[in-house]
């Protein structure tokens, strides 16, 4: 819990431009998992992140059926996988999914997590040694010789848009 809260922290101090209402998810693989986290994160939401944000926890149900209305409160959905199928979010803080069980069933629910995030993931788990779910992120090395530095200007972008026509 302390390190998702950490996670949502960090979030919200590298995008302080960023409304983070109904962009941020909270993913844990089943309900067991979900219901020892959501009390606690949301009481870590309500406590030192309420100094810089309003954040409230909220159910992937309750997001979906919430109409946009002005206020400072971002809402983060905390749910589990199962009730999150089909939704994505900008990010996606997957919590709790390596279980120290590499089975096909808990590969595919990591990766129906993984494919939520629209833009960023991260990744919250117990540090395991050996093989695990997630053992091979201890053999990943950073390779700076392989690293080609930043992307040109406009590499990846999509082209500008035609000029609309002059009205008539």
């Amino acid at each position: 819990v302390e390190h998702a809260a950490a996670a949502l922290a960090d979030v919200a101090n590298a995008y302080p431009w960023l409304s983070l209402d109904d962009r941020v998810a909270v993913i844990a693989p089943s309900g067991s998992v979900l219901n020892a986290l959501r009390e606690d994160l949301t009481r870590q939401l309500n406590g030192r992140l309420r100094r810089r944000r309003e954040l409230r926890a909220v159910s992937a149900s309750e997001a979906a059926c919430a109409l946009p209305r002005p206020s400072t409160e971002e809402r983060v959905v905390i749910t589990s996988i199962e009730d999150f199928d089909g939704l994505e979010r900008l990010i996606v803080v997957a919590v709790g999914f390596d279980d120290g069980a590499a089975s096909a069933a808990a590969e595919n629910r990591l990766y129906r997590a993984m494919t939520r995030a629209q833009w960023g993931l991260i990744l919250v788990n117990e540090r395991r040694r050996g093989e695990s779910l997630l053992g091979f992120l201890e053999r990943v090395e950073y390779d700076a010789d392989g690293y080609d530095g930043p992307m040109p200007a406009g590499a990846g972008r999509r082209p500008a848009a035609p000029p609309k026509p002059p009205a008539a």
